[in-house]
């Protein structure tokens, strides 16, 4: 426009000095309508054009304002998308956090199983070396040694004026060695917790703590000669307990110090018992063992008229035998304050005071059951409390017999 606007006053100027020819003004005249008659057609089309360039600007605006929106809904979802990575991130480190700490809680959970696992297999084993003996009771408890499996029964317990207590216990040698000297360990004092329900183990656990305080330690030596396959009656001292409280329990183990293979004696023929047990003895034999009780002694013209029951085990019948075998009084037990040489002359002569005996077994004993018999011992009531006894089998009969 301001190209057109130049031109034309560069031309007027030039016209108007033409101006004082008639016929250049007559020209002029018509040159002058005829520009302007231009000059409104060129505005006139320039302004359709600002026209157009206006709706295009208003439609850029238009398309900007859309673009701009557009840049902003995708700042925002670029925005939420980056909350939810930092979320995902946090999360996830989160996640690795919790999962470490649930690897050392499971570790240090493991490391308190085995060492829950080593404590209960070391509490095993001590009760399996340990004998608990209660006040009172009747049973017997076994106590495990590096030489074997023994019995142990606690018999009595009685106080000992001045303090202490004086120990009744009978021992079970189930080996095949004599035992010439042991050694008793462990403790004593009142009955050991119990778990109360629903109490936590960490109370309980130092309940039991306390209570092995107040146990009250002893170790003691005894000489007492164990036979194999004998019950042995032996006595030992105890000091007065800690803080005096009624002595309930009595926990000890068992370490054999001297023992020897009883070659000469060859007890193991014999089948040794009491004459008032009412405990089966195993009798040996060539054909097999057979199994013996003794109900009842009483006294009778030339002796004592033992009462027995024999059990064949076998599938035939017995229909002779013998049982030999030695007896006499109750064996002798060694004192607290008995030198070991002095309790073994005492032993000695006692077992050479043992009677031998022989007598015959004329009943028929017959498969699968139990049969009762009788013989006499030339022996009073006084001398015939320990016996033992071989068997003897002389003849069998392999023919039917009726079985009731």
């Amino acid at each position: 426009m301001f190209y057109f606007v130049s031109r034309i006053s560069t031309l007027v100027a030039y016209l108007c000095q033409c101006w004082k020819s008639p016929t250049l003004q007559r020209g002029v005249k018509l040159l002058v309508i005829g520009s302007f008659m231009l000059i409104t057609t060129g505005c006139e089309e320039e302004a359709e054009k600002i026209k157009v360039l206006e709706k295009e600007l208003l439609a850029l605006k238009s398309s900007f304002r859309d673009l701009k929106d557009r840049v902003q809904s995708e700042s925002e979802r670029t925005d939420n998308f980056t909350h939810r990575i930092e979320t995902t991130e946090q999360q996830s480190s989160d996640a690795k956090e919790q999962a470490a700490n649930a690897v050392l809680q499971q570790g240090e959970r493991f490391k308190r199983v085995e060492k829950g696992m080593a404590q209960i297999a070391k509490a095993q084993q001590q009760r399996e070396s340990l004998a608990y003996l209660k006040i009172g009771s009747q049973g017997h408890a076994p106590i495990r040694t590096g030489h074997g499996t023994f019995l142990v029964r606690l018999e009595d317990l009685e106080a000992i004026p001045g303090g202490g207590f004086r120990t009744h216990i009978q021992l079970g040698n189930t080996i095949g060695l004599t035992v010439q000297q042991f050694e008793l360990k462990g403790d004593f004092g009142s009955s050991a917790p119990e778990l109360k329900p629903g109490e936590q183990y960490e109370l309980f656990s130092q309940r039991l703590d306390d209570w092995q305080k107040t146990l009250t330690p002893f170790q003691v030596t005894v000489d007492t000669e164990l036979q194999p396959n004998n019950w042995t009656k032996t006595s030992f001292n105890l000091p007065q307990n800690n803080n005096g409280s009624p002595v309930e329990l009595l926990r000890l183990s068992m370490s054999v110090k001297r023992a020897y293979l009883s070659e000469k004696k060859k007890l193991s023929e014999f089948a040794i018992t009491s004459i008032d047990s009412k405990s089966a003895l195993m009798l040996k034999s060539p054909y097999g063992s057979f199994l013996m009780t003794i109900d009842s002694a009483e006294r009778q013209e030339g002796g004592m008229l033992v009462h027995a029951r024999i059990g064949n085990p076998l599938g035939y019948t017995i229909t002779r035998a013998e049982l030999s075998g030695l007896f006499g009084g109750t064996p002798p037990t060694r004192t607290a304050d008995e030198s070991p040489q002095n309790f073994n002359l005492r032993f000695n002569l006692w077992n050479k005071n043992l009677k031998a005996f022989k007598v015959p077994i004329v009943t028929r004993l017959k498969p699968m059951l139990w049969t009762p018999v009788r013989f006499i011992l030339a022996a009073d009531e006084s001398h015939l409390k320990h016996i033992r006894l071989k068997f003897d089998v002389q003849r069998v009969s392999l023919s039917q017999e009726r079985i009731r």
